[in-house]
Order: structure tokens, then sequence, then C-alpha cells
């Protein structure tokens, strides 16, 4: 049961970080990472 809590706060961060990328645009994103 200890680990059920830590999985669903990565998956929640990873959602939200992929509902960003999608509002701002996935290949703006994409193209920021790849170029830092």
């Amino acid at each position: 049961m200890d680990t059920t809590i830590p999985v669903l706060g990565v998956g929640a961060v990873i959602a939200l970080a992929m509902g960003f990328n999608y509002t701002n645009g996935f290949h703006d994103a994409a193209n920021a990472i790849a170029t830092s």
C-alpha cells in the first residue's frame, strides 16, 4: 500500500505535463527540450 501513493503522484504529474504540452503545442515543447 505504501507504493500506490507515489505511483499515483507520478501518474498525476505525467498527466498534467501531457495536458500542458497539449495546450501549448506538443512540437514546440519537444523542440524546446531538444535544443536545451
